[in-house]
This record gives C-alpha cells, structure tokens and sequence, in this order.
C-alpha cells in the first residue's frame, strides 16, 4: 500500500482566497515555486529552510498543509506508477488483459459531451482490483464513474466531504462555462463531481486513450510490457483510437476535448485532422480540440474558461 511518505506532490492553482496561516502560506509558496512534483521530505526541507517551526515536526505539518491545499484543489497527491514486475508477475489476469483492450473509462457512448484523456492515476488500490469492478460494472466499455469508485473504495471523489479531483475539476469549469453555469462555485462543482460527473445517465464521456491506469505513455509502455509483446501494443493502441474515432462519428456529441499535449499524434488521429493545439476543428458536426492537461504546470483556470467560451461561441454561431 502505497504512503503519504512515498507520493509526490505537484501544484496545480492558487486559491482563490489566500490561506491564513504563517505554515500554510510558506507550504503554498514552496508549491508554487516548484518546477515539477516534490516530494514530502524536499517540501519539509525547503520548509525549514524558510523558518518554518511546528512543535509536532516540520514534515507533520507540511502533510497536514498540503492535504488541505488538495481539498482545495491547490495540490495533487501523486502515487507512484505500479513497478513493472509486480505487475508482470502478480496482476497480469485476464481480466486485465480484457481491460487493456476495452475499457474506455465513465458514462455513457451518446453524451454531447466528450472529454479524452490519456489514462487513469492509479491510488493504493491493485490493478487485479480495478479489473475486477470494472468486469462487473462496464457496459461497452465504460462504467458509471461513482459506481466504479465505490466499488474499489475510493470514496474521496463522491462522498462527503467531497474532494477535487484535480483534473476533473478542470474539465469540469469548461463544461460549466460553456452551460453558462457558475464555474466559480466551488460546491457546485463538488456537487457536480459527485452526482454528475461520468455516471450512466449523466450528460458526460469521460474517456481514456489507455485501458490500463497510467497517466503518461512512459507509465503505459511499463504496464503493457508486463503482457504484451510491442506489436500487440501497438495493435491495441490503434484499434482503441479507431474505435473512438467510429463511437465519434456514430454519436455526433456537441464537442470532443482531448487533453495532454504527449498524446497530440493520437488527437490528430482521432480527429481525422492536422488539429493544431487549442484550435477548434469539426469532425462532422462534432466540434474537437486538442488542450493542454489539466494539471500541467502553470495552466490556470482561465484556460479552461476561455476554452468553454470559445466552444460555446461557436457552437451558437453554428445553430
């Protein structure tokens, strides 16, 4: 099982309102410098450094800072990827083999509105145990997002007190700017991740390049290798993008975001077109863009919002 000790930390947005706090205002700060995820033990580090004092330890406190800062969607707790013998010698089922090849990730085929990603994180839980609830619960692929967390018991992004998740919360903004929704409002968003977001019946398809958890190709590669030989991962690879592209053209949605600037050859694929970043092209009547992640450093919310506009703009000009 994975620790708190062993996850990385990266930044993600500053809040709205600035924290009170000498301790979390100096952990906010080191986050925001930061070039790239840190560690707990570089963060206490760089803690002391900056005078930070707390009478049950500088780690203890700067854990207990940068949780509060991920409930706010200032900070990601990233796990490490799965090793790759663990996975070849203990998890390699066939049921995850299955889920290589045809799992897409929450909701349902005709949502009008698509977001595709490259793959899922992964917490502490196995991946035999996510092949598991996904074998039970999907349906052409997809599953209803809480129904899939509950099931693995991951109850961070569904039950109260409802959690970010930091990507979502994203992709979450867009869609509301373009419903011309309160994107600002905090637990609206929460209420809409929690009952809304990926579910059966929902107005979602959060999809995924990859069938198996793994947020960058690096973490794919490693995962596939473990069962695949690289001409069958290769093959499964183009055969997920065609049938993206065939569930694309068969269910018009009103928009396709696909995020992750490491993926633009698999978007453009998708597409059918050249797609040049944050351009809007049409795949029929189907509006695409490829965007930055949402967790990429530096990106703001107002990439999301300005996006939402822009789609929404178009979309009206051609009613």
């Amino acid at each position: 099982m994975t620790t708190l000790n062993e996850c990385l930390y990266g930044f993600l947005a500053q809040p709205h309102i600035p924290p009170r706090g000498k301790q979390r205002q100096i952990v906010l700060e080191i986050m925001g410098n930061s070039k790239g995820p840190l560690s707990l033990d570089q963060i206490s580090s760089l803690a002391t450094e900056k005078g930070l004092i707390a009478v049950g330890g500088v780690e203890p406190s700067c854990r207990y800072h940068l949780n509060y800062l991920s409930k706010l969607g200032c900070v990601e707790i990233i796990s490490p990827a799965p090793k790759v013998e663990n996975v070849a010698r203990t998890e390699m089922s066939p049921q995850i083999e299955k889920m290589a090849r045809q799992c897409y990730g929450y909701g349902r085929w005709d949502a009008p509105y698509w977001f595709i990603g490259l793959g899922e994180g992964m917490g502490s839980e196995s991946l035999y145990k996510r092949a598991e609830a996904w074998g039970e619960l999907q349906n052409e692929g997809l599953c209803d997002c809480r129904a899939f967390h509950e099931r693995i018991r991951e109850n961070r992004w569904h039950e109260k007190p409802v959690q970010f998740q930091p990507t979502w919360r994203r992709l979450m903004l867009l869609l509301m700017t373009f419903l011309e929704r309160d994107g600002d409002d905090d637990s609206l968003l929460r209420k809409y991740q929690s009952g809304e977001w990926g579910i059966r019946e929902g107005e979602t398809c959060a999809c995924e390049l990859f069938g198996l958890p793994a947020p960058n190709f690096k973490t794919y590669k490693t995962l596939m290798n473990g069962r695949f030989n690289p001409e069958e991962s290769k093959d499964i690879l183009q055969k997920r993008i065609e049938f993206i592209r065939c569930k694309i053209s068969c269910h018009n949605p009103i928009f396709v975001v696909m995020y992750g600037r490491g993926a633009r050859k698999q978007w453009r694929a998708i597409a059918d077109c050249s797609l040049p970043d944050d351009t809007i092209c049409k795949l029929g009547s189907t509006m695409m863009v490829s965007a930055i992640h949402p967790t990429a450093h530096g990106v703001e919310d107002a990439y999301w919002v300005n996006l939402g506009e822009r789609l929404r703009l178009q979309h009206q000009s051609t009613r």
